[in-house]
């Protein structure tokens, strides 16, 4: 194949490759060239998932079609190998499109220089670009960085592209099957991996939304016991993202926060990281255990979100329920010290999660009383406990067993048809981050 450098006049459908920011990508008739390197698994990942009888075949509903390797010739006599496959842009007339990057880093030098308060180190992705008619955010152009945005900026760049697309029970649920299917992978680690979706803005056509996975040069097999968490995770939230985007009514979000112990003078950071993570959140409710520790790491939230927080007696240690008062000094107006469970012993480990039930109850009649107000904004529960019990509550609402760990954050979101039933969106968020 002989062909110029740069390829067909700039329209929509060229333009929307810069979304996932594709250097040296070509677009040739229905077909995409993207140059290959030397070191990229992308070719040996798309010829596995070719074969019926390799593992990896399970991708092939949910990855371009593969076309093979094709070598091109410029004009100057330069021949480099393409690899090959389906231009996804191609059946639409006016296509609006976003890459999501779904995963942190595994190379612990480029995760530490994630920004601390961006969202691809609080939430595990972000946006790399989008391009529609109501907004264009393309990476490192014009100050746009996308994992270092804000959480709430991150959130309303997701929630103004899937509401434009319109509702697609079958990408979301695309989405989450894909989060299933990575759980089958351990060893498996898929670095720069992005979510791609289109849909067509052009009201006189039918072409409906699409959802692939793509970008699999930095895939790398390892002789880990465990699939790809920080991936798995952001599939989950990208899945929550679309739902909440489509649904009448929003399912309530628990964040539960794991603190561990005493940590050396690192309290403030931790309380920086989990205002910084949980600060974009509808809190109706942060409840947190009546003792110094949960008193001083809260404050922060609260004040961002501007909600009082309920001190639960019940999820802490008797001898750490006096003087309360000298702890929040003149932060005491931020605090509603009236229990919700009446019970002035603390129970044993293995009935801690009663207390979390009934924070729940509590929390969902509270939120049924207001529901007839415009919009529910504020639908989600935060609480604040130690490891211990925060690991009983999450054995109690989900029955898939789960190890927490000190200083993080879980996610869980009500089923969508049974409220009785949680799902886990995210395990020990935080749990990354290191003390600079």
């Amino acid at each position: 194949v002989k062909t110029r450098e740069h390829t067909a006049p700039m329209g929509d459908n060229t333009k929307s490759l810069f979304v996932a920011g594709q250097k040296g990508k070509m677009r040739i008739g229905n077909e995409l060239y993207k140059p290959v390197s030397q070191r990229s698994y992308e070719v040996t990942f798309y010829e596995r998932v070719q074969d019926p009888n390799d593992e990896l075949h399970v991708f092939k509903p949910y990855v371009p079609a593969y076309k093979g390797v094709r070598k091109v010739t410029s004009e100057d006599g330069v021949e480099t190998d393409f690899l090959v496959m389906d231009d996804l842009l191609a059946p639409y007339s006016k296509p609006g499109c976003m890459d999501v990057k779904v995963g942190l880093p595994h190379d612990p030098v480029l995760r530490a220089n994630l920004t601390r308060s961006g969202v691809a180190n609080l939430l595990g992705c972000f946006v790399h670009g989008v391009d529609t008619e109501k907004m264009v955010y393309l990476n490192r152009v014009e100050g746009y960085i996308g994992r270092e945005v804000s959480v709430g900026l991150f959130q309303t760049i997701m929630k103004t592209f899937f509401e434009a697309m319109g509702k697609s029970p079958k990408l979301e649920n695309d989405v989450i099957q894909l989060s299933k299917i990575l759980e089958r992978f351990p060893g498996y680690l898929f670095d720069s991996t992005s979510l791609f979706f289109i849909y067509e803005q052009d009201p006189a056509s039918s072409t409906p939304p699409s959802m692939y996975l793509i970008d699999f040069e930095r895939v790398r097999i390892t002789s880990s016991l465990e699939p790809d968490w920080p991936v798995i995770t952001s599939l989950n939230h990208v899945a929550n993202k679309m739902h909440i985007a489509w649904e009448e009514r929003r399912r309530t979000v628990l964040y539960l926060v794991a603190e561990g112990e005493e940590t050396s003078g690192n309290e403030e950071v931790i309380s920086k990281n989990i205002s910084e993570r949980l600060g974009y959140t509808r809190a109706h409710i942060i409840s947190c255990a009546h003792s110094k520790k949960s008193l001083e790491s809260v404050i922060p939230l609260a004040k961002k979100l501007e909600v009082k927080i309920h001190v639960e007696r019940g999820l802490t240690c008797p001898e750490e329920i006096n003087g309360v008062e000298t702890i929040l000094g003149e932060n005491s107006e931020n605090f509603d010290l009236t229990n919700w469970n009446t019970e002035e012993e603390k129970p044993e480990t293995e009935e801690r999660q009663t207390i979390i039930d009934k924070l729940i109850n509590a929390h969902d009649k509270a939120r049924e009383s207001n529901f007839d107000k415009k919009e529910d904004e504020t639908t989600d529960l935060i609480i604040f406990a130690a490891l211990d019990v925060v690991q009983a509550a999450m054995d109690s609402l989900v029955p898939k067993r789960t190890k927490l760990v000190p200083n993080s954050i879980s996610v869980l979101v009500r089923d969508a048809t049974d409220r009785k039933l949680w799902q886990i969106l995210s395990l020990n968020e935080l749990g990354h981050l290191k003390v600079l």
